[in-house]
């Protein structure tokens, strides 16, 4: 009486830790309404993942007992060749007064309060507020590159690498923001105004 008492809790343990256990497949194997044949391909499923692991970890320990590796940090730090991240800077200011005006007066047209708030408009474009801009039918559309380049404010410090002492070289392109300045960019090129 006492051995069937253990065994039927043995067995209901067996059962309660297979249902609840999170190792994959262990459920499927007390699930209800199982086929013999499922709880079977079951049973192989978990004896090949048991035998694969158990060979793959023996094959490890083998071979970092024949040959372990050694992990080094290289500490010569003058002979790295670090490619620094490229820096993207796009200005809030991008239209020189000085340089607007200037235009302004270059140009022969009736309204000229009207051309400004277009040039405003036109410089601060970006993909979120193209609808905004105004429609000015006095300037081509093929020459709003060129005058955006004229009264940009323009960006011109002077960027070195600490160590190397080389120059950092500043790209205008065009971004989703408008005209930027990429530094250090393999890619910027492509989208340059030239």
């Amino acid at each position: 009486m006492l051995l069937k008492n253990i065994g039927a809790k043995s067995k209901d343990y067996l059962v309660l830790f297979l249902k609840t256990s999170s190792i994959h497949g262990l459920n499927h194997l007390v699930a209800p309404r199982r086929h013999t044949c499922e709880i079977c391909l079951w049973v192989l499923v978990l004896i090949t993942s048991i035998f694969g692991s158990i060979y793959l970890s023996q094959t490890t320990w083998l071979r970092y007992q024949s040959s372990p590796t050694v992990v080094s940090m290289d500490r010569d730090m003058y002979a790295w060749n670090t490619t620094f991240p490229c820096v993207t800077i796009c200005n809030d200011k991008k239209v020189d007064p000085a340089k607007l005006e200037q235009f302004l007066q270059s140009r022969d047209v009736k309204d000229r309060g009207e051309l400004k708030a277009f040039l405003l408009a036109l410089a601060n474009a970006s993909f979120t507020n193209f609808e905004t801009i105004p429609i000015y039918k006095d300037v081509d559309p093929t020459q709003y590159l060129d005058i955006l380049l004229r009264i940009s404010t323009g960006f011109k410090p002077s960027l070195t690498i600490g160590v190397l002492g080389r120059d950092l070289e500043i790209i205008p392109t065009i971004t989703e923001m408008g005209l930027c300045y990429a530094i250090n960019s393999k890619v910027a090129v492509y989208n340059s105004p030239k």
